[in-house]
């Protein structure tokens, strides 16, 4: 599209723009910020007590379109603990007899010392009979995705602006 526009020296001045260079340099906000909506779990550990060492638990990790889960039998469990990662996040590891798994991603935020106690105290009393323990930090992607998507659209926006302005 062309833009005349009279100067105040009375000359023509034409300004060109192209509409697929607007949207490739907005594009790369726009992918990024979705990246993070997509990559930000939802991760839960719900375990059913049938008798003292018979039940199953099931750990599984909820993103913006897919969903894994994995079984972990009662007798594997161990218990959970907090590991301290780079920079000071910490994330929750679930153990059992072959290893850690990790439940989430290491964060800053939450209260991952009392997720880490409730699996504990699940393991060491037969007497609960059930867990329900979740990390949800789809709230980092959504925050810092949905700056990133709207920084990309108000970039697009704002070059086309420019020139009907």
């Amino acid at each position: 599209m062309k833009k005349i526009e009279g100067t105040p020296y009375s000359e023509l001045k034409i300004q060109t723009s192209n509409i697929w260079v607007d949207l490739l340099s907005s594009l790369p906000f726009i992918i990024f910020g979705l990246f993070l909506v997509y990559i930000s779990p939802n991760t839960t550990l719900i375990c059913q007590r049938i008798e003292t060492k018979q039940g199953n638990c099931k750990l599984t990790e909820s993103k913006l379109w897919v969903s894994s889960s994995q079984e972990i039998s009662l007798d594997d469990l161990q218990g959970g603990k907090v590991v301290q990662k780079r920079k000071g996040s910490r994330q929750v590891v679930v153990l059992t007899k072959t290893g850690g798994i990790p439940l989430g991603k290491a964060s800053h935020g939450g209260d991952k010392y009392s997720i880490a106690n409730q699996i504990n105290s699940f393991v060491k009393n037969t007497d609960i009979k059930s867990l329900n323990v979740s990390q949800d930090d789809r709230w980092f992607g959504s925050i810092f995705g949905g700056i990133f998507v709207l920084s990309g659209v108000l970039t697009y926006v704002q070059k086309r602006k420019k020139l009907y302005l």
